[in-house]
This record gives C-alpha cells, structure tokens and sequence, in this order.
C-alpha cells in the first residue's frame, strides 16, 4: 500500500503508520486470494478474521462473506505475496485510514475482539 499526493509524494506504508500499539501477536496461515491482492500482494493493514483460534485466517471476501455477520479478529503484520505462516496481530491500537478493507461494521467488530481502531 503507498500513500501520497503526487507521483513525488509516494511512499511505502510502514507498520509503524498502521500500528501504533501491538499487544499480541499470532503466527497463522494467511490465505492470499487473487481476488482481492494489489498487484499480487495483501498489503500490511489488511483486516482478517480466524475460526479456528487463530490457526488460520482469511480476508472478507464479498461474494463469500456477510459484512454484517464477519468477524473481523485480527490484521496482517506484513505484506504477503503468497498464503503462508505469517503474523496477525490479534490485541493492539491501529490507525482505521490505512487499514484494507475498513468500514464502521468491521471496526465495531475488531473493537470487540479487543483492536481498537483510531
């Protein structure tokens, strides 16, 4: 994910930008699907949700998924080009502008599972 004004301005989203406090941490299996990656990556900031406590995790996907009924429990750490075992921050504060996928129904419910977003 960039951010920036003019083609000058670009720069590369950092965790620090998304994260501003990282309570606890998981390694999962990320799954990547074609569907909703920006030329072939998820990027940081992408907002996940695990069945299975944690062992694996999936991003919403519109033609799959209800919003209403999503459970948002978790955000990636990295960017990720392929689905593999990666981190997934589980408790902490992250910025809601540079979180993928966000909308006050999944914010609400990151915030009861305990991610606040500001």
């Amino acid at each position: 994910m960039f951010q920036g004004s003019s083609i000058q301005d670009i720069t590369k989203i950092k965790r620090s930008d998304v994260f501003l406090d990282v309570t606890q941490r998981v390694v999962g299996m990320v799954t990547v699907p074609a569907s909703i990656s920006i030329d072939g990556t998820m990027s940081l900031g992408t907002i996940l949700s695990s069945t299975d406590g944690g062992l694996t995790w999936n991003p919403f996907d519109s033609a799959s998924d209800e919003l209403a009924t999503w459970d948002a429990n978790g955000v990636l750490y990295n960017d990720l080009s392929e689905s593999k075992k990666t981190t997934v921050v589980v408790t902490g504060i992250v910025k809601a502008k540079y979180l993928v996928g966000s909308d006050s129904l999944i914010q609400a419910s990151l915030f009861k599972n305990k991610i606040i977003a500001k």
